[in-house]
């Protein structure tokens, strides 16, 4: 007999094809922004609506008017020498977002299916440190990603391995060793797509192959030590193209932004064919009400089109969601979409707005700095060369400002980039992967802090 409920000591082993778009709840324009100016605006259609644009005033929130760099790039010191650190996540350990956990991968385990998975603890808005500390083992893993949680701990979704017959949402302290876990088997194991924390819960989803091409997005609610846990099973579907999601926090549930390739709460019906996954959905859970479904905030479909990969930030009264769009036919400049959301939600002025910036392909992260957002990159800056790079954007798609780290000498960016705002809303840290450019046997992960100017 299995538990569900265990504890896990310090790890022992240490293109541009557009098809017809639809948009199913209040948003009134599509923005196209090119990266400086906004283009043409146009309407994307009639659609049913459950419910109303949100009007919420910004008057109140910080103005953050341009980025300058304001602490260097750090990486953690290893647990041991010669090991790699690779992917990481950088996210909250307690609800007023003052304390962080940058989580990764600290070695790749040439002889072994499994990756170890390690942290460390940044206080990131006071005085930026000039060193961190080294890495603290939590678990192996075949794969995992991160969320936020509470008391100096930071929350993981990874497959129950080696069995694979499940999952484990985990909660782990930042920078201190060991993680305790629940395993949930409901739904077999699959592909890490998001966990959050909110109260005593766990939100998780992940990804299974049906065969044939077709995928279902799962989710699972789920509380540590509880014996009963909230089960939706295919929340989502689609064929030929891999599901991506992401969830942050409310103060009495979450908000979940995820693809999906049928309309919401139909893929157990046979209702409609499953498609790519062209829709992106934001779903607001509730921690009061048995899971699920979940109320339906906003919905857009662009047929012809698969979402590449989804993006949340809260903070600042101000919440944004950003989606990559990818194309059928070949397709030469990068689409990620955006929009405003309001503190449940629902779309704040209706807005979508899309740039084109980066590489096909390639990881980009979002933090919300109010009545602005963060977009961070990898982009090629003329006469400066390959950059990891955050751009200032304001709801129309303009770029009001721009900084960005260039790799050292030796080094090249890996794909993986995650950044987070602080609670005012003045200050951001942005954390990417490097690798070695000779061979790729050297990586690492960096973290660094962008500040606001012109901000209170």
């Amino acid at each position: 007999m299995r538990l569900n409920y265990f504890i896990l000591p310090v790890a022992a082993v240490v293109a541009l094809g557009c098809g017809a778009r639809s948009e199913l709840l209040p948003s009134d324009l599509v923005q196209s922004g090119t990266g400086g100016s906004a283009g043409d605006s146009s309407s994307s259609g009639p659609g049913g609506s459950t419910g109303s644009t949100s009007t919420t005033s910004s008057t109140n929130l910080p103005k953050c008017g341009a980025l300058q760099i304001d602490g260097q790039a750090l990486t953690p010191e290893l647990s041991f020498p010669g090991l790699d650190q690779a992917s990481p996540w950088v996210v909250p350990t307690a609800s007023d977002g003052n304390s962080v956990a940058l989580a990764y991968y600290e070695d790749i385990f040439f002889s072994s299916p499994y990756l170890q998975m390690g942290s460390v603890a940044i206080e990131p808005w006071g005085v930026w440190p000039k060193s961190l500390g080294s890495t603290a083992p939590h678990l192996l893993t075949s794969g995992f990603v991160a969320g936020n949680d509470e008391k100096g701990r930071f929350s993981l979704l990874a497959p129950d391995d080696p069995n694979l017959d499940g999952m484990v949402a985990w909660s782990a302290p930042a920078g201190m060793g060991g993680a305790e876990g629940q395993f949930f088997p409901d739904m077999g194991a699959g592909l890490p797509m998001f966990v959050a924390h909110s109260g005593d819960w766990y939100l998780t989803a992940f990804q299974v192959g049906i065969g044939g091409g077709l995928a279902h997005v799962h989710m699972a609610r789920v509380a540590i030590g509880a014996t009963k846990n909230s089960i939706y099973p295919s929340a989502g579907c689609g064929i030929n193209a891999a599901h991506a999601g992401a969830a942050v926090p409310l103060e009495n549930g979450f908000l979940a932004a995820f693809s999906n390739g049928q309309p919401y709460g139909s893929c157990l019906t046979d209702q409609f064919a499953p498609t790519l996954p062209s829709r992106i959905q934001v779903v607001n859970f509730s921690n009061s009400e048995e899971l699920m479904m979940g109320k339906l905030q906003f919905e857009l479909e662009e047929e012809g089109t698969y979402i590449y990969q989804v993006k949340l930030a809260k903070g600042a009264g101000a919440n944004w969601v950003a989606w990559e769009r990818v194309g059928l036919d070949p397709q030469v400049e990068r689409r990620i979409q955006y929009t405003r959301l309001d503190s449940q939600g629902l779309p704040f002025n209706g807005k979508v707005t899309e740039v084109k910036m980066g590489i096909i392909g390639t990881q980009f992260a979002i933090a919300s700095l109010g009545d602005v957002i963060a977009l961070s990159t990898v982009v090629e800056v003329p006469d400066e060369g390959w950059q990891m790079a955050t751009f200032l954007l304001d709801d129309s798609g303009n770029i009001l400002s721009q900084v960005g780290w260039g790799a050292e000498p030796g080094f090249d960016f890996s794909t993986s980039v995650s950044s987070l705002g602080s609670p005012t809303g003045d200050k951001l840290v942005v954390a990417w992967g490097e690798s070695w450019a000779a061979n790729n046997d050297d990586q690492r992960v960096r973290i660094a802090r962008i500040a606001c100017i012109n901000a209170p």
